[in-house]
């Protein structure tokens, strides 16, 4: 008795050889790939497929002796399923992805790689409908691979504004990096990163906010929002004006004339005496002779004077003492002319 080694689909099956065969099976097949055929009398027999694939005649002589698994891969070789066969159905218990051939179950060519707007189901090695990867989706959409849908979320960090960071699929602040958010430029905020999310609590104390410039009011934050509510009445609000009386009242600065005939500065010059008239600062008459005009009182004998014209102009400081300690000058004056001179004519300067 003879025997030989054939291919069946990744298996390697061992046959002893008896004798006759059948007809071929005229069924398209890869060169070198066997199978089991139908003899007569309810039999079986094995058929090899040929070098213009088509299998050969069925021999039916031969009967199988003992089966083992090929770990050599063959590149035209196909997988079968190994699992019984259901004896009134042999493909019964075939997968979704396998097709019956001959009463065995074998894998079917994948379908996928799939286009975009599809993904390829594992199960049954085909494409169907949806997505399986961002491509797709629209903007501020990803796809979620479980479901195979887009959903809306960001993809990235490039679908959030700075300084957000896309985390899980939300835009958000990552707390862990730094604690506080970037300023909104709203003093009445808490600023403090929360659970990766920059809230922005509002401050409902009287927390100081942005000045409106009116001593009246106070500027204080309610709710988030820089308030500014009146100040108490009677606060002091100077307008700089020395001839009213400046208060508050209902968040409005009043102004009350003081009393006319009361000195204030008009034209800031020492030589004029500015009166209050009304409320307001009027020019007043002339100071002619007025000394030390720039608010100094020099050592010497000349000094700023206020002239008819108002103007503060350096004059002889007429009589002054001029002795400063000097020997025989004790009762020295300024004369006329500016000079230190004793009554007797004693040069004191």
């Amino acid at each position: 008795m003879s025997s030989y080694r054939c291919f069946a689909l990744g298996f390697v099956v061992v046959l002893a050889l008896t004798g006759c065969a059948s007809e071929p099976d005229n069924a398209a097949c890869s060169p070198g790939q066997s199978q089991v055929c139908s003899c007569s009398a309810g039999k079986t027999g094995r058929q090899t497929c040929t070098s213009d694939q088509t299998f050969g005649r069925c021999d039916c002589g031969l009967t199988v002796a003992d089966a083992s698994i090929d770990d050599t891969p063959r590149a035209d070789a196909r997988t079968v399923d190994s699992r019984p066969a259901d004896a009134a159905d042999p493909c019964a218990q075939c997968r979704p992805d396998q097709g019956c051939q001959q009463g065995r179950c074998v894998d079917l060519p994948s379908k996928c790689p799939c286009p975009t707007g599809s993904f390829c189901d594992l199960t049954t090695n085909t494409c169907k409908s949806g997505c399986s990867d961002d491509t797709p989706c629209g903007v501020d959409q990803y796809c979620d691979l479980a479901s195979h849908r887009c959903q809306k979320g960001c993809r990235d960090k490039s679908g959030c504004a700075a300084p957000y960071d896309c985390i899980d699929h939300k835009c958000g602040y990552d707390c862990s990096k730094n604690p506080w958010c970037p300023s909104d430029g709203n003093p009445c905020t808490n600023d403090r990163c929360v659970n990766n999310s920059c809230p922005y609590a509002p401050v409902n104390y009287a927390k100081a906010c942005t000045d409106d410039k009116n001593v009246c009011t106070r500027d204080v934050c309610v709710a988030g929002k820089c308030e500014h509510p009146p100040a108490k009445d009677g606060t002091d609000c100077n307008d700089g004006n020395v001839c009213t009386a400046n208060v508050c009242k209902a968040g409005v600065c009043t102004f009350v004339p003081q009393a006319d005939g009361n000195s204030c500065d008009l034209d800031n010059n020492a030589c004029t005496d500015d009166l209050c008239s009304a409320g307001a600062c009027v020019p007043g008459k002339i100071l002619e002779g007025k000394k030390y005009c720039d608010g100094l009182i020099p050592p010497g004998c000349m000094a700023k004077t206020c002239t008819a014209s108002g103007a503060c102009v350096s004059m002889p400081d007429y009589g002054k003492s001029c002795s400063y300690g000097k020997p025989g000058c004790g009762d020295a004056r300024c004369n006329i002319n500016g000079q230190c001179r004793t009554p007797s004519g004693k040069n004191c300067d």
